[in-house]
């Protein structure tokens, strides 16, 4: 089980170093969606993975805005990068862990919350 965690955790990472370098040239903006970020959830991302991941964010001096956000700066001809960033499900974890993360590096999202089960 922590082999498998820490391959999961390894991968998160690859995939951060890898996000610009597979793209287009001229595509500048991600979308990037969460669901979870808590310690103990086999997939989720960890606090100290999400604070990492954001900090790169900051220190690569990518805009990290809501999706809505996003697509508006995007129509103004924006040429840094950007992430529209969401979460899904709205677990308790978005409004306790993330978005204090979030704050810290004045970066926002989206957030989706399910209000009901059918």
């Amino acid at each position: 089980m922590t082999q498998f965690k820490n391959s999961l955790r390894d991968n998160a990472k690859k995939t951060l170093n890898n996000v610009w370098s597979l793209r287009p040239p001229k595509i500048r903006q991600r979308i990037i969606y969460y669901h979870s970020i808590c310690d103990w959830a086999l997939l989720s991302h960890s606090t100290s993975n999400f604070r990492q991941q954001m900090r790169w964010f900051s220190e690569n001096k990518i805009l990290v805005t809501s999706v809505d956000d996003c697509f508006k700066i995007l129509s103004e001809d924006h040429s840094a990068p950007i992430i529209g960033l969401s979460f899904d499900d709205g677990y308790a974890d978005n409004l306790d862990i993330a978005v204090p993360i979030l704050q810290e590096f004045g970066h926002s999202a989206t957030f989706f919350v399910a209000t009901g089960f059918s």
